[in-house]
């Protein structure tokens, strides 16, 4: 009673350093459980035979943007759309800039097999740019969330199809320890979970407190915070020489963010405003059509890095300016 009395004594006289202080134990808890679920889905798609290039753009994707949805998903049921926005826009734009400028400066010359991504890689940029033409409007609403959800069913289908003609894929593969591991896998997914609801919402008291924009404070805390799963696994691939599930990962959680969570969302007819659809759609989508032509090369180097993270400064200066 008294150790609750304290606690309540605090948060009353330190809003702020109680919400920074939950972020900080939430953002912690998050990587690590985020990294041991992924490692574990992964771990399952390379007995079965698939690529790093899959593995990296489907699977681990999927499994990495696990933290986006469930935070964006607190967004909507707090119902602040720019939370929502905020975490998907912003942890998307992030990834291919602040996330790959930093393991193109870390590995110094990160090699990427071009060739994986030219089958793909106009798809990747249209698939990106949906979104945001759907959106023009201003409104992410119940029939753009239909055509998002159609568009990624029929990506994740020509990715299948496409791995399955390669003929790599193993049949009858046999699984130990299934149980232990889906319990690991659901113990970790709730505690994902739990962070990321305490997350948005100390975050929503941040931007109260400081009077902030929400979609500002979730670019910044949700975007990073939701990426350090990603930062994690994609330096522990560089150690074990898969470089292609470091980059395939950041790209594909991009087309799940932005194809899977948004057409998931826009059953809740979302809101948000246009001008920053317009700017946040050609910075990303200008982004990564830079960054396919550095792949052209077969690396990323240090140099790639460096003007990566310049992006990302001049989207964040812009957003504080003028958004």
């Amino acid at each position: 009673m008294v150790l609750w009395d304290t606690i309540q004594a605090f948060i009353l006289a330190h809003p702020l350093g109680f919400h920074l202080s939950v972020i900080g134990v939430c953002l912690i808890l998050l990587a690590q459980a985020s990294s041991l679920t992924v490692m574990g889905i992964s771990n399952y798609a390379k007995k079965l035979g698939l690529s790093d290039y899959l593995i990296g753009l489907l699977v681990v994707a999927l499994a990495a943007s696990v933290p986006e949805f469930l935070a964006s998903l607190s967004g909507v049921a707090l119902e602040s759309p720019d939370v929502v926005f905020g975490t998907i826009f912003g942890s998307n734009i992030i990834g291919i800039t602040l996330i790959l400028g930093a393991f193109a400066i870390i590995g110094k010359n990160v090699p990427v097999d071009e060739k994986v991504f030219e089958k793909t890689k106009w798809d990747i940029v249209i698939l990106t740019s949906l979104p945001f033409v759907l959106m023009f409007d201003g409104l992410l609403g119940k029939i753009d969330g239909v055509v998002l959800l159609i568009s990624f069913a029929a990506y994740a289908i020509v990715l299948w199809r496409r791995e399955g003609e390669s003929g790599k894929m193993k049949k009858n593969v046999k699984f130990k320890s299934l149980y232990k591991d889906a319990a690991l896998f659901i113990s970790n997914l709730i505690i994902v979970l739990i962070c990321s609801f305490f997350l948005v919402n100390s975050s929503l008291n941040i931007a109260s407190i400081l009077s902030l924009s929400p979609f500002l404070v979730a670019i910044v805390i949700l975007g990073i915070g939701s990426q350090v799963p990603d930062l994690f696994l994609g330096l522990q691939a560089m150690k074990k020489g898969h470089d292609g599930v470091a980059v395939g990962d950041l790209i594909g959680s991009m087309i799940t963010k932005s194809l899977l969570f948004l057409g998931i969302f826009g059953f809740s007819s979302l809101a948000f405003d246009r001008a920053n659809v317009i700017f946040l759609g050609i910075l990303t989508v200008g982004t990564l059509v830079l960054l396919f032509n550095f792949i052209q090369k077969g690396s990323l180097t240090r140099e790639n890095g460096f003007y990566l993270i310049g992006i990302y400064a001049i989207f964040m200066l812009i957003q504080v300016l003028f958004f």
